[in-house]
């Protein structure tokens, strides 16, 4: 009986191995695919609809300054790139969210004290980090510098006009793997430049997320 308990604890730690560094392994929340193996399979260049989506996807990570936020998970991601991203949403679409009337008069009659023009719904937010930054930790809501949650209507606010990316992306090196992107770039305004390295993971359904972004 000891003998077939202790094979079975055996198998539970193989498999448990497995899932950390598997695809099981992200959808049972212990972080992303482990994807440092693969081979490269070809390069990337700069205007392919690829490079054209990594350059757009970087903008996202930062509102004016060429120093990126640094992150190795989503856990992290979530709390550093929150403005940047809802102000790349409201950028981007601002009349989405500046264009539902009901909407905004909801918002109003949970905040009579408050004039609300644009409002991004927190569910808005939540599928956009998912989608660019992967999706096993749940979503906390909270102000931060650019943008005020209001809890009574689940949606942001922001607290100053949106603003559009005020430096360049240059594509250094993008190589390809069978499941990851590895990506070296440098975000230059004309007075500054700083390099950094990225993992993009690869879907089935043709989209790609952030794993990993780090200084050179």
């Amino acid at each position: 009986m000891k003998r077939i308990i202790l094979i079975a604890l055996l198998l539970a730690a193989v498999l448990l191995t497995s899932c950390r560094s598997g695809e099981l392994g992200r959808l049972l929340g212990f972080g992303a695919p482990d994807y440092s193996g693969e081979p490269v399979i070809g390069t990337v260049e700069p205007d392919s609809d690829a490079g054209l989506e990594i350059t757009e996807m970087i903008k996202m990570l930062s509102v004016d300054s060429v120093k990126l936020p640094e992150f190795t998970s989503m856990k992290e991601s979530v709390n550093l790139c929150r403005d940047s991203l809802l102000n790349y949403m409201l950028y981007t679409d601002f009349a989405k969210y500046s264009g539902d009337p009901a909407l905004l008069e909801d918002a109003e009659k949970a905040y009579p004290d408050m004039t609300i023009s644009q409002l991004i719904p927190a569910s808005d937010f939540e599928s956009m980090m998912y989608r660019y930054f992967g999706g096993n930790v749940k979503i906390s809501h909270v102000s931060g510098r650019m943008f005020r949650y209001l809890p009574k209507a689940s949606a942001y606010v922001p607290l100053a006009t949106p603003r559009g990316d005020r430096f360049d992306v240059i594509l250094d090196k993008v190589e390809e793997t069978e499941n990851t992107y590895l990506v070296e770039f440098t975000c230059s305004n004309g007075e500054k430049s700083l390099s950094y390295r990225a993992v993009i993971i690869k879907r089935d359904d043709g989209t790609m997320y952030f794993s990993s972004v780090k200084r050179k």
